[in-house]
């Protein structure tokens, strides 16, 4: 009996001690696994921090170039519904601003207007007060004979007055309003080009607000140009967007500053909003005015290329010789005349002696328009006629005094 319970004890002090250690064993395994899972975790999280670290290091590509504008006016333009010559006060400014002549026809006189309307006005005044001094007093024979010949010698004194045509010098205010139109428009063209890259000009239009003002329009050319950039070009949102419409049809940003490329644009937009009309950049050689009787080819091309060299000089602020040698060598790549007409021009501006004749006398004139100084000939007669590319032109009464001259002549002969 106490064997048996001694080993009844004995038994339960193994099962008891042996329940324990299964249970500190499992402890102790389920801790160690626990610890080890925490271990796994943490490796995983130090090796996430490391691909981080180096995906940081890893460069990011440059970003791309600009190398274009974004379209701005796809919704449609708005309707140009005032021409720019139309617009009320434009040559009035002009004037303060040039000493452009106004003319009228801007094309077709050759004489100052005023002056011309002033002689005939006379004329007619002497007409009207010599028939009522007729009228009211009874005229001997003698007295008839010597008021009809007074009358005559006055009347050839007037007519040869306006047949000498002397007038102030300079351009048209309208040739000066249509040349400010053809250099916004070239000088544009190349802003448009220079900030193709320029990623703070992101339309067409931003580099149009900032045309106005840059120093190319502000220290190169005279005030008018930009004057009517700001005043009356960008102030009307309809021409803005016509001019903008007209650049964001051309991608070929490399070569639209070339003058053969600017010209179509500066034909459509400065006929298009009223700055210019069709007759500024058509060339035709047609007689339609007495002085151009003996007017040939080359005189007429001439004409054209010395016109448009005037009308440059006097819408740039300084004209020295140099410059102005630059522009007389431009003039025929402005014109664009057609093949024919282009070899005469060439043939001007390639004779150096020619191009710097030319380059002086248009300084002597910048100078003179300055002084509101006139003449007995447009610039474009003086010097076509200078270089033998026109024959002088001649009134009745030159031609008449050099026939009463040969006449006499020719009685001695």
């Amino acid at each position: 009996m106490p064997v048996i319970l001694f080993l009844f004890i004995f038994l339960s002090i193994i099962l008891f001690v042996d329940g324990n250690m299964k249970v500190e064993l499992t402890g102790e395994v389920e801790y160690e696994y626990e610890y080890e899972y925490e271990y796994e975790y943490e490796y995983e999280y130090e090796y996430e921090e490391e691909v981080k670290e180096v995906i940081k290091e890893v460069p990011k590509p440059p970003p791309a170039k600009k190398n274009g504008y974004k379209l701005s006016y796809s919704d449609g333009l708005t309707p140009i519904t005032t021409k720019l010559n139309d617009v009320m006060n434009l040559y009035s400014d002009v004037i303060q601003y040039t000493n452009c002549v106004c003319r009228g026809d801007s094309k077709g006189s050759r004489a100052n207007n005023t002056d011309e309307m002033a002689l005939l006005s006379q004329i007619n005044m002497k007409k009207q007060a010599e028939e009522d001094t007729y009228k009211n007093k009874k005229l001997t024979l003698k007295e008839i004979q010597e008021h009809r010949m007074k009358k005559r010698m006055e009347e050839s004194i007037i007519k040869s007055k306006i047949d000498k045509n002397t007038f102030l010098l300079g351009s048209h205010c309208e040739t000066l309003v249509c040349g400010t139109c053809k250099i916004l428009i070239e000088e544009f063209s190349k802003d448009v080009v220079k900030n193709v890259k320029n990623e703070k000009m992101v339309y067409i239009e931003d580099v149009w607000n900032a045309f106005c003002n840059n120093k190319e329009i502000q220290y190169v050319y005279h005030p008018i140009v930009g004057f009517l950039c700001r005043e009356y070009i960008s102030k009307n949102k309809s021409y803005v967007n016509y001019i903008i419409s007209i650049f964001e049809k051309d991608a070929d940003f490399a070569n639209m500053s070339k003058y053969n490329l600017i010209h179509p644009k500066i034909v459509d937009i400065c006929d298009t909003i009223g700055a210019c009309s069709s007759n500024d950049f058509t060339f035709a050689i047609e007689k339609i005015y007495r002085y151009q009787e003996k007017w040939d080819e080359k005189c007429f091309v001439c004409q054209q290329v010395i016109d448009n060299i005037e009308e440059r000089v006097l819408l740039t602020k300084q004209i020295n010789e140099n410059n102005a040698e630059v522009k007389v060598k431009q003039t025929c790549e402005r014109l664009q005349l057609p093949a024919e007409y282009n070899e005469i021009c060439l043939g001007i501006i390639n004779n150096k002696k020619i191009a710097l004749d030319i380059a002086w006398l248009s300084k002597i004139h910048s100078e003179n328009v300055e002084k509101k100084k006139t003449s007995g000939k447009r610039f474009s007669d003086l010097v076509c006629e200078k270089i033998n590319y026109c024959e002088k032109w001649q009134g009745d009464e030159e031609l008449n005094q050099q026939k009463a001259s040969q006449e006499n002549l020719n009685v001695y002969e």
